[in-house]
């Protein structure tokens, strides 16, 4: 694979991860404006909590670069992915509220934020985050397939493991490899 076929690959991950974290961010506070699990909160408006969105992009995205979340292999369990974004979600959730906390609490730009708007956040965060790493995967597969991004490998041995190898490489075109046996 090519330095800028890799490069659009995790650009296209990045901007999946974009999307779903200010989607989750967004469902999170129409859930928690319209549901009053606390019938007298006041509900401020969505615009008070954009700089805690913006905070929470930077801050989770951050955190996914340092867990290597974009340093993707081609095959992955559905378990190592659910709790690696988990943890990181986590780790970026709380990061963010103690930097707004510290930098924007009751201040000029400052909201003063529901702990169930956090909740639903921070849920609904892992969950569609995991929901665009399952359309990363399928839309890597589709390209993959059909020629872009294909890695060249090397099998070498003819036993049962290196058949198992080739049987597995061709029967899964949307892992992109190109093989040389």
């Amino acid at each position: 694979m090519s330095r800028r076929e890799r490069a659009l690959f995790i650009a296209m991950q990045i901007a999946i991860d974009v999307v779903m974290i200010a989607a989750a961010f967004s469902l999170a506070y129409y859930l928690w404006a319209t549901i009053p699990l606390r019938p007298f909160v006041q509900v401020e408006p969505f615009s008070r909590y954009l700089v805690m969105l913006g905070v929470q992009e930077i801050v989770t995205l951050t955190v996914f670069f340092f867990y290597k979340m974009y340093h993707r292999t081609r095959i992955v369990s559905y378990f190592d992915e659910a709790s690696r974004v988990s943890a990181a979600v986590s780790i970026g959730v709380v990061s963010t509220v103690a930097f707004v906390s510290f930098f924007f609490k009751n201040g000029e730009m400052g909201v003063d934020y529901s702990r169930g708007m956090v909740i639903y956040a921070w849920l609904l965060t892992i969950l569609l985050v995991l929901l665009g790493r399952v359309l990363y995967g399928l839309l890597a597969g589709w390209l993959r397939a059909r020629g872009f991004g294909r890695e060249r490998v090397l099998i070498v041995g003819a036993g049962d493991v290196g058949q198992q190898m080739v049987r597995r490489a061709r029967t899964s075109p949307q892992l992109g490899y190109e093989m040389a046996v």
